[in-house]
């Protein structure tokens, strides 16, 4: 987590020109959005009861905190400071990415899995995939923002779906399909990605993920039906 903590400082630094020339709104209201994430989830840690912080929660609170940074950035990247294709959340985006194989292969070998846990690295990859859509956004188009907002607009049906709410068992279809989405975002960003390539990159993910839904959707609807 340490190592997390100081590579998006560096990076951070290096953006720091783009942050201080930009209009005082926009750079103030980039460093908010850098800290909403890690406040979150450093939060969700301190609601435990009792509290404790395992070897995999320190890793996935250091991506939360390398995703802030790219939040910041995005921040920017929709201000008009940062191109979208931008180096700077290559490089912060893609450590992040690899954290989320780190945290659970942690908390396997540690014997620490707990529900705690898992919430916390889920709701970090949702809020981590909705952060590199917004400067997605401007590479292929607003229809990307789907992929960061699907589990959001899953949840939201839930409300109004009670099937929606059960228990999905492990799947490791959706673990590789949800590790795609990032890997497909982070390629969109390279700078020297063409725009075609770069849709394909995220048709190809979002057309998985529309996949990786329905198949849990199904599978709820299937387990709620037996059970009435």
């Amino acid at each position: 987590m340490t190592g997390a903590f100081c590579l998006g400082a560096v990076l951070l630094a290096a953006a720091g020109d783009s942050v201080w020339t930009a209009p005082p709104t926009v750079a103030m209201t980039a460093l908010l959005a850098g800290l909403v994430l890690p406040v979150l989830a450093a939060w969700s840690v301190l609601r435990r009861s009792p509290v404790f912080l395992t070897s995999a929660d320190r890793f996935t609170l250091g991506r939360g905190v390398l995703a802030g940074g790219c939040a910041t950035l995005a921040t920017l990247v929709a201000g008009g400071i940062l191109p979208a294709q931008s180096w700077l959340i290559v490089f912060l985006a893609v450590p992040a990415a690899l954290l989320d194989a780190v945290d659970g292969w942690v908390a396997r070998r540690s014997g620490t899995c707990n529900a705690y846990g898992a919430r916390l690295d889920m709701e970090t990859d949702a809020a981590f995939l909705m952060i590199l859509s917004l400067p997605a956004a401007f590479v292929v188009g607003p229809w990307v923002l789907l992929i960061g907002a699907m589990r959001y607009l899953f949840v939201a049906a839930s409300w109004f779906r009670p099937a929606l709410s059960g228990t999905l068992e492990y799947s490791a279809f959706r673990r590789v399909v949800a590790a795609i989405q990032s890997i497909a975002l982070i390629g969109v960003l390279v700078p020297f990605v063409p725009t075609w390539l770069a849709t394909v990159f995220a048709g190809a993910a979002l057309s998985l993920l529309l996949i990786s839904f329905s198949r849990d959707i199904y599978t709820l609807e299937q387990s709620h039906a037996r059970q009435k």
